[in-house]
């Protein structure tokens, strides 16, 4: 919504102090960012939801169109000298005949024109419910009112007295109060500007947003014509809740008043407006028209369909109306229809209609392409000389809106950028000058950007070309007749490692990030080629490093996910990309090192897999596939994968094949399929080579079972002891994404999570249980007489025992340790704990009645007991999680919370203690819920000396499991120690 549309907007100043505040009509509607007030994150509020509704269709009651179009009539709206403001055909446009078309459309829409306020629309209620604004908890408001200058005052209350005639101001009896002022518009009129940062700083965010302004604009270059239009007082349009209306209210002298529409400057009203109206607009959206929240434009043909003379097309019923007007006057038609039936007006006096050229979000489109606008052309042609680094800044900032369209941009604001950084000293020289003026001309002449046409077939050119200081590339198609057409520039500039990058790497580094960078507009183009100026690029994309994970093979791998054909350009002709790679970086550049990151979604719309693609691709030319498709998403192929499933437990249960089994071939691929799995109780489990059967998991309220069985009924434990548990036990697919998704939106775990850790710098390598304990004690808060934890962890198999102690004495602590460690599990070779007073007296009583060796760590270096201490904060974790916000319950989440620690697999060695102690694995309350194959009891009909034998073996394979278990534990620790020498 621009200038002249609007009298009354709620964009505000910062806060400032009274004696400011009367200057504040002259102020800006627009603020720093960093003064902006930020609405609340949260939850959005049911009861604030929008009910949206069409209630009935509008193509049902869209009127025809005629072949020969009337003459105008006026109407009580439109009157002939209004028709005469709109300026229908000011470019000459259209033809006499296409002219009284367009004017008929305009008399059959009438309604939805408004050209005062009086006339202005309102979305209807039947479409939309009022707008609740959704908040927090808070305190009414009530500011001081900014005084009106006098000399304003009459034209002020004028204002104020259209706004209540018009509905958008009603009177209020209200608790809040909020300020408002007066600033001067383009046109010399007054705006109302209401402050509602109190009012934003107390709203939930409504995190909808526009679409995206190049994507939105790129689509209407290249048309024969387009047209544009500009909803009246857009947000105006939308009614607030009469519950909400007493937020917006403010004092005047015609009494106290608030808004009974969505104000500007409230957070949330793009985002419900832009939903309105793409709602409103949906079955046009984007083949017809798109709106960018009041911003409407109606795309035009492709073609004008020219005859073989090069002439549009007519319609052989009226010569006088060519057939790619006829298609787009249908087009503005019925979308002027869906907006008056919704209730909306347009502003007529901002109306582009049927234009050759247009005007779209500062951006100038023609069927050429997207030109530089012109009115933001000649404000950078008239820039004065900057006489200080500010107005470098400036004038950098608005040619910066317009670099797409200027090749080689960084390198030639070179001399002016550097007056831009820090401590640089102000002195315009001649290369300023000279950088300064060819800006200017360059502005003024730049080349029409074309938008990719991936239907067409024509080809489309990646240029790239890599240096030591940046890569430059640029996207272009060729037309058809043959002629490059560019479509974007890019450049990136390089990091400190990467320019030290050999030439050859740096090359291709350089293609790797160029593809990266402009993959939304390679994904489905065809035919592609790219072009560079290094023609060994070619050798190294066939014949990868032998090292698995060189950087090198991601980089390969990454490029190798496009079809494209390789074209060595020698560099006497590769000038435009040369010197984009060749430019300094600008200070705003943001360097953006070398990393492993998956490219989702260009994975998955390409051919195969990643690795399949790369191999593909060593071995066959570098052309495209002839006939592209996009392929589906990850969650089309996870319901593909169930589908699968489902089709495999009917067939094992009732012997049916699927009906797409249709030849052998399908058959032996399903049947292959098939036989991995087998029917157990009408249950479907997965077999595995040397393991548990897994139970394959249909239901979704059953897998959320599972998951809050495994990690919050097991200690709230991380992803990978999560992950652990339920493999051992289930299968479905997507089990790993669903997996991480529920660890991560655990609320008791997000409150609770810290990033702090340490790793010990010295290890032990433990070859039997119980050759070495580690005892310690954790202080917990006061709750039953209960203070203290002490708790006692296995160096191999990372058992744990513990109790809550109520006072920290050696009786206690030696009372524990004969009690829970060795009248169970017998003689312990040594004992490792802190220099106490109180543990130092425990042990040396047991020393003396047990023999059992001390080992007491150095003092002031926890790590040295880190196998204990660490577990401290995990059971300690698990203890407050389980308490549920009810701390003073935490005695009796102590036993849980050690059995939870058992049961857990270790990352550290790879088995759970529970397994290493007993040699099987826990039987979960899931288990015999969800009667997996670890629930099931031995076959009832196996003798006693089957059962013997099958527990003999259980406990031959003890001895290999832990030894399994020692070098794992051994190897995570020597990874450990390394890991924290490289870091301290």
């Amino acid at each position: 919504m621009s200038d002249s549309d609007s009298d009354s907007e709620s964009n505000t100043p910062s806060d400032r102090d009274s004696d400011s505040e009367a200057d504040l009509n002259v102020l800006g509607a627009y603020k720093p960012v960093d003064r902006k007030v930020r609405p609340v994150p949260g939850v959005f509020p049911q009861e604030a939801a929008v009910v949206r509704r069409i209630p009935e269709d509008p193509v049902s009651t869209l009127p025809s169109l005629p072949i020969h179009p009337p003459a105008f009539e006026p109407t009580e709206r439109l009157t002939r000298e209004r028709l005469e403001l709109i300026k229908l055909n000011e470019d000459g446009f259209l033809l006499p005949e296409e002219v009284k078309l367009f004017e008929h459309i305009l008399r059959l829409c009438d309604k939805s024109l408004a050209f005062c306020d009086d006339e202005r629309g309102t979305l209807r209620q039947d479409y939309f419910s009022d707008y609740i604004i959704p908040t927090v908890p808070h305190i009414p408001w009530a500011h001081k009112n900014i005084p009106i200058p006098p000399g304003i005052e009459p034209q002020v209350i004028e204002m104020l007295r259209d706004k209540i005639r018009a509905g958008v101001y009603e009177p209020s009896q209200s608790s809040y109060r909020s300020r408002w002022f007066c600033v001067v518009k383009k046109n010399g009129k007054l705006r109302i500007v209401h402050d509602l940062q109190t009012l934003n700083g107390i709203t939930i965010k409504d995190a909808g947003v526009p679409p995206d302004l190049d994507h939105f604009v790129e689509k209407y270059a290249g048309r024969a014509c387009n047209s544009v239009f500009d909803l009246f007082w857009g947000f105006d349009a939308r009614r607030l809740h009469p519950n909400s209306r007493d937020m917006t209210a403010f004092q005047t002298p015609l009494g106290a008043l608030r808004l009974t529409a969505m104000p500007m400057g409230f957070t949330n009203s793009p985002a419900e407006f832009q939903n309105c109206m793409v709602f409103i607009l949906g079955p046009e959206i984007p083949e017809i028209a798109n709106i960018f929240i009041d911003d409407l434009a109606v795309r035009g043909p492709e073609t004008t369909y020219p005859d073989i003379n090069g002439e549009p097309e007519r319609l052989s019923e009226n010569p006088g109306i060519r057939r790619f007007i006829w298609e787009h006057a249908q087009d503005v038609l019925r979308v002027m229809h869906r907006i008056l039936c919704a209730g909306a007006t347009f502003n007529p006096l901002k109306a582009q209609i049927a234009r050759r050229s247009v005007i779209i979000l500062g951006q100038t489109c023609t069927p050429e392409g997207r030109c530089v606008e012109n009115q933001k052309a000649e404000k950078i042609s008239e820039w004065s000389v900057p006489a200080n680094a500010t107005d470098v800044r400036g004038f950098l900032g608005l040619c910066g809106t317009v670099r797409i369209w200027i090749n080689n941009y960084s390198k030639i604001a070179r001399p002016l950028t550097a007056l831009t950084r820090k401590d640089a000293e102000f002195v315009w020289s001649e290369d300023c000058q000279k950088a300064f003026d060819e800006l200017k001309q360059l502005v003024t002449s730049a080349p029409a950007l074309r938008s990719i046409d991936y239907q067409s077939g024509h080809p489309i050119i990646l240029s790239v070309d890599s240096s030591k200081t940046a890569v430059g590339f640029i996207l272009s198609q060729l037309d058809e007749h043959g002629r490059r057409r560019p479509a974007r520039y890019g450049s990136i500039p390089m990091g400190d490692t990467e320019s030290r990058y050999s030439q050859a790497k740096l090359e291709l580094y350089g293609l790797f990030r160029a593809t990266k960078a402009f993959s939304i507009y390679l994904v489905g183009a065809h035919p592609l080629y790219i072009e560079v100026d290094a023609a060994y690029i070619k050798g190294m994309l066939a014949a990868p490093d032998l090292q698995p994970s060189a950087s090198i093979n991601r980089w390969i791998q990454g490029i190798l996910n496009f079809d494209f054909t390789l074209v060595h350009v020698p560099g006497r002709e590769f000038s435009g990309p040369d010197g984009l790679s060749r430019r300094t970086p600008n200070p705003w550049d943001f360097v953006k090192e070398d990393v492993d990151e998956a490219e989702n979604f260009v994975l998955y719309a390409m051919p195969g897999d990643p690795m399949q693609q790369s191999r593909r691709s060593h071995t066959t030319p570098y052309s495209s596939n002839p006939n592209p498709v996009i392929h589906d998403t990850p969650q089309v192929l996870v319901g593909r994968v169930e589908d699968e499933l489902n089709d495999i437990l009917q067939y094992l249960k009732q012997g049916t094949q699927p009906a797409w089994v249709k030849n052998d071939k399908l058959r032996q691929q399903f049947e292959s399929k098939a036989i991995q799995y087998f029917v157990r109780d009408d249950a479907l489990f997965k077999r595995r080579l040397g393991g548990i059967p897994q139970k394959v998991i249909f239901d979704s309220n059953t897998r959320k079972r599972c998951l809050e069985g495994a990690h919050e009924g097991a200690g709230h434990r991380g992803i990978e002891a999560v992950t652990s548990t339920l493999k051992l036990r289930f299968f479905w697919p997507s089990m790993e994404r669903d997996i991480e998704n529920h660890v991560k939106s655990c609320h008791e775990c997000q409150i609770r999570q810290t990033a702090q850790w340490k790793l010990p710098p010295t290890i032990s390598a433990p070859t039997r249980i119980w050759e070495k304990v580690y005892i310690d004690v954790m202080f917990m808060p006061k709750a039953r007489n209960y203070r203290y934890i002490v708790a006692a962890r296995d160096d191999l198999t990372r058992v744990t025992e513990g109790r809550a102690l109520q006072t920290l004495s050696a009786e206690n602590l030696a009372k524990f340790f004969w009690e829970q460690i060795y009248t169970r599990y017998g003689v312990i070779s040594r004992v490792v704990t802190d220099n106490g007073s109180e543990v130092q007296k425990a042990f040396a009583w047991l020393m003396e009645r047990l023999g059992v060796p001390h080992v007491k760590i150095s003092p002031y270096n926890p790590r040295a007991n880190g196998v204990v201490e660490r577990g401290h904060f995990i059971m300690r974790e698990a203890i407050v999680k389980a308490c549920q916000g009810r701390i003073e319950r935490w005695p009796d989440h102590v036993a849980a919370a050690f059995y939870a620690d058992r049961i857990t697999v270790s990352r550290q060695t790879g088995y759970s203690p529970y397994f290493l102690l007993h040699g099987r694995h826990p039987t979960l309350p899931m288990d015999l819920t969800e009667a997996t194959f670890l629930g099931k009891p031995f076959d009832t009909h196996m003798s006693s000396v089957d059962l013997l034998a099958h527990r003999i073996r259980q406990v031959q394979r003890l001895p290999i499991d832990l030894q399994k278990a020692a070098a794992c534990l051994k190897n995570h620790r020597l990874r450990s120690k390394a890991q924290f020498e490289r870091r301290f």
